[in-house]
C-alpha cells in the first residue's frame, strides 16, 4: 500500500496506533474553474477499541475521515457506521487522490469505507464556434438598426 499510495512511509497512516493492512482506491483527476467533484462515504465497522479509520490523500496530504469514535450504531453486517457524509473538491487543478481505510493495531476486526453518489459538475465552457456565432449575430443586428436608422 505504501508505493501505490507513494507515501515515502507507511508510517504516515499511524494515526493513534499501527498500521496492520488496509485498502485502497487511487486515481488522478483534472478539475477547471467552476468544476466540483464530490462524492458520498460512509465509514462502517466491528471494531470498539482499536482505531482503524477511513482517509482521504489528496496529493499526498491525509486527511481522516472517521474513525472507530465516529460510528454510531448500524444494521447487519456492521456493528456500527458513520451515516453517509460528503466531500467535495472546489479549487481547480490536478487532484492525485486516494481513498481508502486501514485496521489499527489488528487484523482481526473489520472494518470498510463505502463510497457512492460520485459525482463529476464541469462547468460548460463556450465553444469557440458558438462565441463566433454570437458575435456574428451581435454584428449583424447592429449594422440593421445603423441601416435602419440611415433610412429614416
Amino acid at each position: 500500500m505504501q508505493n501505490f499510495l507513494a507515501l515515502a512511509d507507511l508510517s504516515d497512516l499511524d494515526i493513534g496506533g499501527f498500521v496492520f493492512e488496509g485498502s485502497a482506491i487511487k486515481n488522478t483527476l483534472t478539475l477547471g474553474a467552476g468544476d466540483t467533484f464530490n462524492f458520498d462515504w460512509n465509514f462502517r465497522t466491528n471494531e470498539t477499541l482499536n482505531k482503524d479509520f477511513a482517509f482521504l490523500l489528496v496529493d499526498g496530504t491525509l486527511i481522516k475521515l472517521a474513525d472507530f469514535t465516529d460510528a454510531t450504531q448500524a444494521d447487519s453486517p456492521f456493528l456500527q457506521k458513520t451515516g453517509i457524509r460528503s466531500y467535495t473538491f472546489s479549487t481547480p487543478g490536478t487532484y492525485t487522490f486516494a481513498l481508502g481505510v486501514v485496521d489499527v493495531d489488528d487484523y482481526g476486526t473489520t472494518s470498510a469505507l463505502e463510497i457512492s453518489n460520485i459525482k463529476l459538475e464541469r462547468v460548460p465552457v463556450p465553444e469557440p464556434s458558438t462565441i463566433l456565432g454570437l458575435f456574428t449575430a451581435l454584428g449583424c443586428s447592429v449594422t440593421i438598426r445603423r441601416s435602419r436608422k440611415k433610412s429614416t
